[in-house]
């Protein structure tokens, strides 16, 4: 079997393997992928509107704040949550996990619980998605809600 076809079979059987966690019910908090559009066609104009896309099957919550060696490496702040595991058979593409839109109105987020994050680093596996988060600021918070 050539290493495509392993991966590829891998690719197919990881939702079941990585929904194990769900249904037993050992899930940290529930992960969504928050697509705001703004109707005046950039962000901060007109009137917000959000669409939460599940992550499922849910992915493994990493909490950075008290990993100091992390955190003097310099690509991760305190606070910073990583993702780990997320299934390359339901977010087949970087660009569907990576936080980009090509819309000027759109913006796209990660929500964890009540709190948003925006995404600082995306790294391909072969199954699965690992993807460092940042916590938005109070401010970012406060001026969605004028």
């Amino acid at each position: 079997m050539s290493n495509t076809a392993f991966v590829d079979d891998l690719i197919d059987c990881v939702d079941d393997v990585l929904g194990c966690r769900d249904e037993i019910g050992a899930i940290k908090d529930l992960v969504y992928i928050s697509s705001q559009t703004w109707s005046g066609g950039a962000p901060g104009r007109g009137t917000l509107a959000e669409v939460l896309t599940d992550v499922l099957p849910t992915p493994h919550i990493v909490d950075l704040r008290h990993n100091s060696r992390i955190i003097a490496a310099g690509k991760s702040s305190k606070g910073d949550i990583l993702l780990k595991n997320i299934s390359r058979k339901t977010f087949a593409t970087e660009s569907e996990v990576d936080g980009s839109s090509n819309n000027k109105a759109k913006e796209v987020f990660y929500k964890i619980g009540e709190n948003y994050y925006t995404v600082v680093s995306v790294k391909k596996k072969y199954a699965t998605w690992d993807i460092l988060l940042r916590k938005n600021s109070v401010k970012w918070v406060l001026l969605r809600l004028i």
